[in-house]
């Protein structure tokens, strides 16, 4: 099965459905949702090439394992509503999308 590890680095934000602060890590092996209500901001690490996605207040993503082109796990973030800034090192890291746009 496939499962991605990811890392509340900074912040806090509810993770499928309760309240986490940094630090805390959990895998995405069934995919997950991920929110900040008006009052917090996060940053989410991904552990296999540490980049980095930043969470602005009343954003909410889901997060699901896929492979990559080259057959790797990847997470795969989703926007559903907010602002999000990331910085992507490697292909293994994470692939955004919103809709059918990917970035």
């Amino acid at each position: 099965m496939l499962a991605v590890s990811v890392t509340l680095t900074e912040g806090s934000a509810t993770v499928n459905g309760q309240s986490q602060t940094a630090p805390y890590t959990w895998n995405t092996q069934q995919g997950g949702k991920v929110e900040t209500d008006a009052t917090q901001t996060a940053t989410l690490r991904f552990d296999a090439d540490a980049s980095i996605i930043r969470m602005d207040k009343n954003t909410r993503i889901s997060l699901d394992p896929a492979l990559s082109s080259q057959g790797k796990t990847i997470a795969q973030a989703t926007l559903a509503q907010g602002v999000l800034w990331g910085r992507i090192l490697t292909e293994d890291g994470v692939n955004f999308s919103n809709g059918s746009l990917v970035a």
